[in-house]
């Protein structure tokens, strides 16, 4: 389109003009409503308007992150107040390939399949920790996932810290997610 600044652009019709004409209007429209605030004020506004439209797409989840996230702060609040056995039954496929590995911040390492899983029966003082996730990422393919997040346990009596990173590895069962293997792997700070 030719420039709107130019009365009488050649070969332009009505339209073009009545156009041109409502474009210059929106933009004074816009010119004053910001006139008020000082120049590094509309640059900060403008800049932020920009990004928060950019980035927030990026930080969206899907439906089906949504309810991995969901199982999983579910299992871990049920963990602080139950048995490890009453959670597997509770959010666990039990079958002779699920397991839990557990890597300690000295190095060992423990790996605990469904069976010892299920002799697990003690369980902890009710809210006993506070637990922090943060950092989830995803891998979804049909009814497979992948979930990864960090994790701050704090346990409340001792004000013993732990932390972690884990990976669980999900199957969707009758379209509900179920935890298939957990990996745990505490570290220091």
């Amino acid at each position: 389109m030719e420039n709107p600044l130019v009365i009488g652009a050649p070969n332009w019709t009505v339209a073009q003009y009545a156009k041109a004409g409502k474009a210059q209007q929106h933009e004074r429209s816009i010119r004053s409503r910001l006139k008020w605030l000082p120049k590094n004020m509309k640059f900060t506004l403008i800049f932020l308007a920009i990004t928060l439209s950019c980035v927030t797409p990026a930080f969206s989840q899907n439906p089906e992150e949504v309810a991995i996230r969901a199982l999983i702060e579910a299992e871990t609040q049920a963990f602080v107040n139950h048995s490890f056995a009453d959670v597997a039954k509770m959010f666990w496929i039990m079958d002779d390939k699920t397991m839990l590995n557990v890597t300690g911040p000295d190095g060992s390492h423990v790996q605990i399949l469904a069976e010892e899983i299920l002799e697990r029966t003690d369980a902890p003082p009710p809210n006993h920790a506070k637990v922090v996730k943060s950092n989830f990422h995803y891998m979804v393919n049909g009814n497979m996932a992948a979930a990864y997040n960090d994790q701050v346990v704090t346990i409340q009596e001792t004000g013993f810290v732990l932390y972690s990173s884990e990976v669980r590895i999900m199957e969707k069962v009758d379209g509900i997610w179920k935890i298939h293997l957990s990996s745990v792997h505490h570290f220091e700070r």
